[in-house]
């Protein structure tokens, strides 16, 4: 599910959201992503938030150098208030761009969790 529109202003800010990622090799001098690190390198298992752009691009490579994990917005706890109610939630409150970063994310969502909810909070609020 790709949503990418190169002139859109929301798709430009919907990428620079942060999302949290699992480095597996060590970066050298890329210490500066992790505002936690002491060291100039990047060291494998570093768990950071990262904006979105950089972290496709990351895990685009072969060999992905990170795996990308979904913001708590869309973990399973947050799925089952939106599941069970989604019209007492305020969607904006969750983030600005719940649906669009969504349609990013649920690529790396292996269940489809992500995709199910967004099809059914999306019939509810509309």
């Amino acid at each position: 599910m790709s949503c990418s529109n190169y002139l859109s202003i929301t798709d430009i800010l919907v990428s620079h959201e942060k999302v949290p990622c699992k480095f597996f090799y060590d970066l050298p001098k890329m210490g500066f992503l992790d505002p936690s690190a002491v060291d100039d390198d990047l060291k494998a298992g570093t768990n950071t938030e990262i904006p979105l752009w950089l972290a496709e691009s990351l895990h685009s490579r072969r060999p992905p150098l990170l795996s990308v994990d979904l913001p708590k917005i869309y973990k399973d706890a947050y799925r089952e208030i939106l599941n069970a109610d989604a019209c007492t939630v305020d969607l904006y409150k969750l983030g600005q761009h719940f649906y669009e970063l969504g349609c990013y994310v649920a690529k790396y969502d292996i269940k489809g969790d992500v995709t199910n909810t967004l099809i059914n909070v999306s019939n509810i609020n509309y």
